[in-house]
């Protein structure tokens, strides 16, 4: 009878310790996890503090009409191959960059109404462009937004050869800017 006393006694205490032990990684598991919010918002701080000024420059304004033609021809229920939406084919990137400037919470959902699609492809034309551009300090030009729109910044900071889709793009624009 004593050995069982005994025996009760090694198993509660090892329920005990076991239970502590649970405890310890449950509390553990919550600061991991804090602490990964934390990280994306301290990253997603610091590039809306570092990645640029977004202040709008009223020099040149791209005209969003002509951007919208050639893009989806006028059309708000365009989708193109990449998965890019709506009249002025917004991308989750764009979009997302978008919410996080702005403290909106557009879905993607959202870009098949004109008037949304529309104001975010203007500021991203003329607001974030802009701002990336003179970041990675490239002369701020109709040209160079409208390379950076179609090919991505990238393309210029590299400063390596544009596609033949890019230049298309710019003799189109060009061409119907002077009709």
């Amino acid at each position: 009878m004593q050995g069982d006393g005994i025996s009760l006694i090694r198993s509660l205490r090892r329920y005990t310790l076991h239970q502590r032990w649970l405890k310890h990684q449950e509390k553990k598991e919550k600061k991991q996890k804090k602490h990964k919010v934390w990280r994306w918002f301290v990253i997603v701080l610091l590039l809306v503090i570092a990645g640029c000024d977004c202040e709008p420059v009223r020099a040149d304004e791209v005209n969003m009409k002509i951007i919208s033609t050639i893009e989806s021809n006028n059309n708000p229920k365009a989708v193109s191959q990449m998965g890019a939406v709506g009249l002025t084919q917004i991308t989750y990137v764009c979009l997302s960059d978008y919410n996080v400037y702005n403290h909106t919470r557009y879905t993607m959902q959202d870009l098949f109404n004109s008037e949304i699609n529309l104001a975010i492809g203007t500021w991203y034309m003329n607001v974030r462009v802009p701002g990336l551009l003179r970041h990675f300090k490239i002369e701020d030009t109709i040209d160079n937004r409208l390379k950076s729109y179609n090919c991505g910044i990238g393309c210029l900071v590299s400063k390596r050869k544009l596609p033949s889709e890019t230049i298309y793009y710019l003799q189109r624009y060009h061409a119907l800017e002077k009709k």
